[in-house]
């Protein structure tokens, strides 16, 4: 599991970006089981996303995008631009 701290500028459309993405994500990233956004304000949250394992994850993070999705990935990739990333390796989920 990772968690993401980070702020988003634009909140609506990186929840459009997010539908868009989630209908082909498990086509390029099949590691990716999947994940939670919480804002805590106006354009900050905390997201955690949960992969089949750390290996398949840091496998599969430089995989290449389906061409049709490649300008909304850099995109949303620039929207993210200032995240603080937080491995949980052994994460406890009661």
């Amino acid at each position: 599991m990772q968690l993401m701290k980070g702020t988003a500028p634009d909140r609506e459309r990186l929840q459009h970006l997010d539908s868009r993405l989630a209908e082909h994500a498990a086509a390029f990233r099949p590691d990716l089981i999947g994940g939670i956004r919480i804002w805590t304000g106006a354009d900050t949250y905390v997201e955690a996303a949960y992969f089949t394992s750390e290996a398949d994850a840091r496998a599969n993070e430089t995989s290449e995008p389906p061409a049709e999705l490649a300008a909304e990935i850099n995109e949303f990739s620039e929207m993210m631009a200032n995240i603080e990333f937080i491995d949980l390796r052994e994460p406890w989920l009661h």
